[in-house]
């Protein structure tokens, strides 16, 4: 019975890597986004938006903010995914690195010993983990929600780039 607790460990630790993977790509990609967005804030600048209508000016104001405050919320999101979860259990478990830090080596044997003869240890880990792989879930499917309109806003911004000059 303890091989098949382990492979569900396993199996929910690959979860958690995978929505890392997936996380740390977005944030690449959110940034990359942004910093070649900056360049439409040289428009803000230029001869042609001087001379456009002020609605104009305030639509696309209002489209640099709106994009903006999306791409801050999507990197917030992906950067809750990729942090570090603090365990929430007061039992120490012997893959956790923050119990095995505090320990010195008689401390971590006896640990061990507790764990591999006790499945209800193994058990609250599994559960413990698979909260944490929820957390990171719920984070990547928020972040990729935000940047629904975080694309928006740039399609909308780049229209308007082109559509006036």
């Amino acid at each position: 019975m303890r091989d098949e607790y382990k492979e569900a460990l396993e199996k929910i630790q690959s979860q958690i890597a995978s929505f890392d993977s997936k996380a740390n790509v977005l944030i690449s990609v959110v940034g990359i986004v942004f910093g070649l967005a900056l360049s439409l804030l040289k428009n803000v600048h230029e001869q042609f938006f001087i001379n456009q209508s002020c609605k104009y000016r305030t639509w696309y104001i209002i489209l640099i903010a709106v994009f903006v405050l999306f791409c801050g919320g999507a990197i917030l999101c992906f950067a809750l995914v990729i942090r570090p979860r603090k365990s929430k259990s007061r039992r120490g478990f012997p893959d956790y690195y923050e119990t095995v830090r505090q320990m010195d080596k008689e401390s971590f044997r006896n640990l061990m010993k507790k764990y591999t003869g006790n499945d209800g240890m193994l058990i609250e880990e599994i559960i413990n983990i698979a909260r944490i792989c929820y957390s990171k879930h719920w984070w990547l499917c928020a972040g990729m929600i935000v940047m629904i309109p975080l694309v928006l806003s740039i399609l909308a911004l780049a229209a308007m780039t082109v559509l006036a000059k």
